[in-house]
């Protein structure tokens, strides 16, 4: 049997990866399906709480995220604050909502999460200006 050597036995006894985040939001998956490219990804739609939508709540759900999916490779979350509008974004996606309900969705779309490297939040939904957090 390959001994292996010593610091790659103490990664994998810490673990690699983003820490456990300090203050943990909590959220509600809406729906998560698997994605045919690349091979192994998914997206996740999600809602959080709206008493959540600020900056700095905002940087704690994705150090949440961060750690809750450390181990996987390649996934989308989106990120709502109301069920309704997060149950609207297949059709928001392929752009077949009326005004009324492209505007409601928008207001409520708070942030995109492409793990690893692209986490963006709006705070006044995604019709407003777009803030890139971490990379």
């Amino acid at each position: 049997m390959k001994k292996l050597p010593l610091i790659t036995c103490v990664l994998l006894l810490i673990g690699c990866g983003p820490s456990r985040p300090a203050h943990v939001i909590p959220y509600t998956t809406i729906k998560e399906v698997a994605l045919q490219f690349p091979p192994g990804s998914y997206r996740k739609i999600i809602v959080i709480d709206p008493q959540y939508c600020n900056e700095t709540s905002m940087k704690y759900l994705g150090q949440t995220l961060a750690y809750e999916y450390k181990n996987k490779e390649n996934f989308q979350i989106w990120i709502y604050d109301d069920e309704k509008a997060a149950n609207m974004m297949e059709a928001a996606t392929a752009e077949t909502l009326d005004e009324k309900d492209s505007a409601y969705h928008d207001l409520h779309q708070r942030g995109w999460y492409y793990y690893p490297h692209d986490y963006k939040i709006a705070l006044e939904g995604s019709r407003g200006t777009m803030e890139q957090i971490g990379n």
